[in-house]
């Protein structure tokens, strides 16, 4: 199905752009208390930067992706999902939602900081460039931000049913810690290796 609104180009500098654009709005937003919208802004930043950490990491085919690469990576990441998220091999992989995507990073730091011998090289590179994140912090961020969406999720499907003044308190302190998961995750995105090492070995396997 075709996108009902234009999306960037493979050209960075339109996406450098929007993310601009957005930041300016998510500014306006707030500075005039309109944090349902910056909220929403948050979200798309979130799902962007799991999807440009797991695309650095070797495991889609191109940016717009919306399922994991070929077989032999496909068989990997069910390992993984399997071996730390406790999700069935055969389940559904698709990186549809946030918190599929924010399964296969969790997925993808434990088995970083486990002992075993990566095998081959693209496995070997991508151990390597993982351990360059903040592994430990970044697990303790997924935990707490599952809570953010959790909270999230309540109020956009549970409006109408939240007394006005509680939510009215609440929603400044969600959007603040919202912005500063967004900005940690950027963080350990820029930490992954930007020239490509594990997407060049990863084409190799094709």
């Amino acid at each position: 199905m075709s996108p009902m609104i234009e999306t960037v180009s493979g050209d960075m500098q339109e996406k450098y752009n929007t993310y601009k654009t957005m930041m300016k709005r998510y500014n306006l937003a707030v500075k005039h208390e309109f944090y349902f919208e910056a909220m929403l802004i948050i979200y798309a930043m979130l799902e962007d930067r799991f999807r440009s950490f797991i695309y650095h990491a070797g495991f889609l085919d191109d940016r717009d992706s919306k399922g994991l690469g070929h077989k032999r990576l496909k068989l990997f990441v069910r390992f993984l999902m399997e071996e730390y998220c406790d999700i069935p091999h055969d389940s559904r992989l698709k990186l549809d939602n946030i918190s599929a995507k924010m399964d296969v990073v969790k997925a993808l730091i434990m088995w970083a900081q486990n002992d075993r011998e990566p095998v081959g090289k693209f496995q070997t590179e991508l151990k390597k460039q993982l351990k360059k994140v903040e592994c430990d912090e970044l697990l303790v961020k997924l935990t707490e931000l599952t809570e953010w969406l959790r909270c999230r999720n309540e109020i956009i499907h549970g409006l109408m049913n939240k007394k006005a003044d509680k939510l009215a308190d609440s929603l400044p302190e969600m959007v603040e810690k919202g912005l500063a998961f967004a900005r940690f995750f950027d963080k350990q995105v820029g930490r992954i290796d930007k020239k490509d090492s594990i997407r060049n070995l990863r084409m190799m396997r094709k």
